[in-house]
């Protein structure tokens, strides 16, 4: 299956802005809208890690930058990936523990549980 193409998504998120996105497995959101706060995009999208990179591109640290800890979530590719290099790519990030966390476990529980 093709990656979506960014815009595409990016268009997705515009038109419904009450929805809630999670973006999987995708890679180049720091090089679009999606990557950048001033995209002019509702912040209703989340984007999970499991293809980015962390050390290379650093493309999780970009996000982290440009969005906010808030917005990124761990993904590991599971259950056709090995989960230990998405664990690593959190453990090397250049950011802070709390932000490490936020991305580990707590954006997702927040995202799971809205109300709690």
């Amino acid at each position: 299956m093709p990656d979506v193409p960014l815009d595409e998504l990016v268009t997705l998120v515009r038109a419904f802005p009450q929805a809630r996105f999670i973006f999987l497995n995708g890679i180049g959101f720091s090089r679009s809208p999606l990557g950048r706060k001033d995209g002019g995009l509702p912040a209703n999208y989340w984007i999970e890690i499991s293809r980015l990179s962390a050390l290379l591109a650093n493309e999780i640290g970009e996000l982290v930058s440009q969005l906010g800890a808030d917005r990124i979530v761990f993904g590991s590719g599971m259950p056709f990936k090995y989960p230990d290099p998405a664990l690593l790519k959190v453990k090397v990030l250049d950011a802070p523990l709390e932000a490490k966390e936020k991305i580990r476990s707590g954006n997702a529980a927040r995202l799971l549980n809205p109300r709690g």
